[in-house]
């Protein structure tokens, strides 16, 4: 919650992969459908013919409300308003037709109660694992009306390039401490301060000259 009460998630970047194509390829069109393919298939490979690392030039695509739809689908289901084949021609959500048929193998009722005791982890453990993260971690992304806040700038600047590993990594490792009380809260200034003065203030000053641009 920001001072106001307001749930502000940020949001990350949209796109962390990339494939890149020269000019000079004869049918550089050829990438672009595969994932086209990808994107309309996946959800009906059989992976134990083997593993879908090694689809050419493989891109991880998906609706950037996966997660979001995949909660109110399951939803549905549980009440009774949807089957399964009602989304069946959703084949974007590549993992939604697993969801909705392991559901309510996991889930005992009542089916509108998500506390831990009204699932049955023992029948199918990685069926649970995901949809109780799902329906549990997820679900406020739903239920709760959000402001969602993009970055300024969603590119490296110069400094990121060789200073923004360490920082990252100073960062992960302090919050992990603070959340698990490992260090005491007041450790974030400290953390703060040494962000800032091993290269927090210099990527800041470029990411603040790029938006100006």
């Amino acid at each position: 919650l920001d001072a106001q009460g307001q749930f502000s998630p940020h949001l990350s970047a949209p796109a962390g992969q990339f494939v890149v194509v020269s000019k000079d390829y004869k049918n550089p069109e050829a990438v672009i459908k595969l994932q086209n393919l990808l994107l309309r298939d996946e959800s009906k490979f059989d992976l134990t013919k083997g593993s879908i690392g090694f689809y050419p030039v493989r891109l991880a695509l998906g609706p950037s409300d996966e997660s979001e739809f995949t909660v109110q689908a399951v939803r549905d289901v549980l009440s009774g308003a949807k089957t399964p084949e009602d989304f069946a021609d959703k084949p974007e959500y590549k993992l939604l037709q697993g969801d909705l048929t392991n559901i309510k193998k996991v889930k005992i009722e009542p089916y509108d109660k998500m506390d831990i005791q009204y699932w049955n982890p023992t029948a199918d453990m990685g069926a649970w694992t995901r949809l109780y993260s799902i329906m549990v971690g997820v679900a406020p992304n739903v239920d709760v009306q959000m402001n969602r806040v993009s970055s300024l700038l969603y590119s490296q600047t110069n400094s990121m390039e060789t200073k923004w590993v360490n920082l990252k990594k100073m960062e992960d490792e302090t919050f992990l401490k603070i959340v698990v009380g490992g260090a005491p809260l007041d450790t974030f200034d400290k953390f703060v301060t040494d962000w800032k003065k091993q290269g927090g203030d210099q990527i800041t000053a470029e990411v603040a000259e790029a938006v100006k641009e």
